[in-house]
């Protein structure tokens, strides 16, 4: 029986991903609502935007690989 690894890592790294993108989006707001005096909103929103795009091009990869390994069972 031949296991689909790959697959399945991506799937897990899909999980992966989409829970860090939720807590990314938990850290966002939480920052917002703090006093103004404690935060640099500048630095937040451009760090907030790229951890945000890094994981979104990384959850679009994931997807490309289940995509291929369910196109290959087929």
């Amino acid at each position: 029986m031949k296991l689909p690894i790959r697959r399945v890592m991506a799937e897990t790294h899909i999980k992966r991903i989409k829970k860090e993108l939720e807590e990314l989006d938990a850290l966002e707001a939480r920052a917002k609502h703090e006093p103004a005096g404690q935060r640099d909103e500048t630095y937040l929103l451009m760090n907030y935007d790229e951890q945000r795009k890094k994981l979104l091009k990384e959850l679009e990869k994931q997807q490309k690989i289940v995509d291929q390994a369910a196109a290959e069972k087929k």
